[in-house]
């Protein structure tokens, strides 16, 4: 993901300083939805990357999971003169709007990661997160035999991934009348969060088989819990 990022935005470099003709560096700014491990080394990677080019700068942002801080962010990136906005939205519905304004403004605008609800984006870099969901369901049947009680630790509420991996997930498992979800509850991609989730679900459940997290600093959260008890 990392490298595909990197490949795709400095191949759209070319273009940028051609159509802009700066005597100036060009101004890249990065709006990241959250701070953590998958996405500092993700900016350590562009901020490297940047050292080979000279005729560019960026600035990177982060909002911590906060809609309102990262509005902020893109409203900053868009009134300070700026050339071109990479965004992971943190949220589709909220973040759509501002990214809509930005892009209609003539200012590129590289989405990454998470998408948002509409096609205001010059590219778009992701994964296919519906695919990833139909296969950890196939992957959880094919391990039970079709038949599990399951918990679902669930990323944060209203970004795309987290629909995504949950809907490809159902629909995989839907397949299988004995594979049921008996308890469904959002951890944030937080592995801190994952564990206090997923130890007050298997409280509940402890008929539980298996449990299903949607990425892997929850899913390694809720298997040391599930080794404790």
């Amino acid at each position: 993901m990392f490298r595909n990022l990197l490949v795709l935005f400095f191949a759209l470099l070319p273009a940028i300083f051609l159509s802009c003709r700066h005597e100036r560096p060009v101004r890249i700014g990065v709006s990241q939805c959250s701070n953590d491990s998958w996405r500092s080394k993700m900016n350590s990677e562009m901020e490297f990357e940047m050292t080979f080019h000279d005729g560019a700068e960026i600035e990177i942002r982060s909002a911590d999971d906060c809609n309102e801080k990262q509005i902020e962010d893109i409203r900053y990136f868009r009134d300070n003169g700026f050339d071109i906005i990479i965004a992971a939205p943190n949220e589709a519905e909220a973040i759509t709007p501002i990214i809509k304004e930005v892009y209609e403004s003539g200012i590129p605008v590289i989405i990454f990661d998470r998408d948002i609800t509409g096609p205001y984006y010059t590219a778009f870099q992701g994964v296919d997160n519906n695919g990833i969901g139909h296969i950890a369901g196939d992957y959880a049947a094919h391990l039970m035999r079709g038949d599990a009680r399951i918990i679902e630790i669930e990323g944060r509420p209203g970004s795309t991934p987290a629909r995504d991996r949950h809907n490809g997930f159902g629909e995989a498992i839907s397949r299988y009348p004995e594979m049921r979800v008996v308890a469904s509850a959002a951890a944030n991609w937080n592995n801190d969060e994952a564990s206090v989730v997923a130890d007050s679900l298997l409280a509940l459940h402890p008929e539980t088989d298996l449990i299903y997290a949607h990425n892997d600093a929850m899913a390694i959260a809720a298997a040391n819990v599930a080794r404790r008890r």
